[in-house]
């Protein structure tokens, strides 16, 4: 009877968290510059030159900027931005500013876009940086994931 009455409290329990309008993480509250900070369990506005991620619990450099100590750790919340007048983006991993090509490079999204059948490469297969983005075409019977183009 003890298992039974645990069971259910565990189920009702659940349930109250996975209702969006009961959850204590409802994220529909922050602002767009905000995220939901877990730990506070509230809103907290994202550091300059970032913007939340996709699920809204952290924040990440804004298009156009790299953060130069995300590879030493936790993410420290310093963005620096590339040089976008010499057709300068992040690298994929936001750690370095990489040029692009001028026929690849958008402007006004401060990204570099390759063909729908391509995918953009800042680091050769040795594992060593680029200093140019290089568009490679995926081959046969295969496409890229959107995050890689």
């Amino acid at each position: 009877m003890i298992r039974f009455q645990t069971l259910t409290l565990t189920l009702f329990t659940l349930s109250i968290l996975l209702t969006p309008s009961l959850s204590i993480y409802n994220t529909t509250v922050c602002t767009s510059a905000q995220y939901f900070d877990t730990t506070a369990l509230n809103c907290a506005t994202c550091p300059s030159n970032s913007v939340p991620t996709d699920d809204e619990i952290s924040c990440t450099c804004a298009a156009g900027y790299r953060s130069p100590n995300l590879g030493q750790g936790s993410w420290t919340g310093d963005c620096e931005q590339c040089d976008s007048a010499n057709n300068f983006v992040p690298s994929a991993d936001l750690t370095r500013c990489v040029q692009c090509p001028v026929a690849n490079y958008d402007a006004t999204r401060r990204e570099c876009i390759c063909d729908d059948d391509s995918i953009a490469i800042d680091v050769d297969l040795d594992g060593s940086s680029r200093t140019v983005i290089q568009c490679v075409q995926c081959g046969a019977d295969s496409y890229p994931a959107p995050h890689l183009r």
